[in-house]
């Protein structure tokens, strides 16, 4: 499930050190000196230099970077916390964090500068106190940091996990963001070749189209497994390899061109920016719009 989030968003895996649950299973014994530290700095690395900088900034970059304007305060609070609690998930020694390990956008001052113009101050002082509003606060299940799964936009419903926090849900705002559909077209055999050369045993129909037999969907219509000529593959897997936008997607052909028509953007686990921006809209606060999108859930100051 953690390979997931790699494809999704990108969609990534991160490992999570917990020293003081491993001395608490092996020991029983709760000694505040094996107590983990909290995320506080934050290593950013750009093409020719790295920066430390505090948690805190580091978030208030981060959201900057999924900031439309007119978002709520309630929907930037949710999305800090959902920042704040990846970087407390995937922090390995000590308090320090790698961007790399992070994989999310985040914007430096300058871009910021660049991308908003006049409105620099105002958007910037907006996201800061969004996320200075939050504090602390992340999400945790059964005593531990989650792995805050989120995506763009959704088929109308969000999709269950393996963890417990994971479950699914209606969204269905996601349906009107402008986004929702997309198509994607390959030529019969632009797509021939991008299959051959993904795998070398792939024996194809006569149609490229009429190669692809979707197997199995889940609850929220994402496509689980297919066969791809003699292949079995997840729905996944093919979204990554042909550009898709999310593996949820029907394949049709004409004119010797054969036609993805996919429903939502990213991995359709957690937090759905599209759903969640509308909730906050309607006067959700941004608790309840994380306990509606991950269930299980406690939120917790670091």
């Amino acid at each position: 499930m953690k390979r997931t989030f790699l494809y999704i968003i990108i969609y990534i895996a991160a490992c999570l050190a917990v020293p003081y649950v491993i001395t608490m299973l092996m020991t029983g014994v709760c000694d505040e000196a094996e107590e983990e530290e909290s995320a506080k700095n934050v290593i950013l690395n750009y093409d020719k230099a790295t920066e430390i900088t505090d948690v805190t900034d580091y978030v208030t970059r981060t959201v900057a970077a999924y900031y439309k304007a007119g978002d709520s305060p309630e929907f930037l609070k949710a999305f800090a916390v959902v920042v704040r609690t990846y970087t407390e998930y995937v922090k390995e020694d000590g308090a320090t964090v790698n961007s790399a390990d992070l994989a999310l956008k985040t914007l430096t001052q300058k871009d910021m500068q660049n991308l908003w113009g006049d409105d620099y101050e105002k958007n910037y002082d907006i996201i800061r106190l969004a996320v200075n509003e939050t504090g602390g606060t992340y999400m945790t299940c059964d005593g531990q940091a989650v792995m805050p799964y989120f995506h763009s936009v959704n088929s109308g419903k969000t999709r269950n996990g393996t963890e417990s926090y994971l479950v699914s849900v209606d969204s269905p705002e996601d349906l009107k963001a402008a986004d929702y559909i997309n198509i994607i077209e390959y030529g019969e055999a632009e797509l021939a070749k991008v299959l051959r050369t993904w795998n070398g045993d792939i024996i194809l129909d006569k149609s490229a189209a009429a190669s692809f037999q979707i197997v199995d969907r889940d609850e929220a219509g994402y496509v689980k497994e297919l066969m791809v000529g003699n292949l079995t593959v997840s729905g996944s897997e093919i979204s990554v390899l042909l550009g898709l936008p999310s593996a949820n997607f029907t394949v049709s052909s004409s004119g010797g061109r054969v036609i993805f028509t996919v429903k939502g953007k990213g991995s359709g686990y957690g937090l759905s920016l599209a759903g969640a921006r509308e909730k906050a809209a309607s006067g959700m606060d941004y608790r309840q719009i994380l306990n509606y999108y991950y269930k299980n859930i406690k939120l917790e100051n670091v």
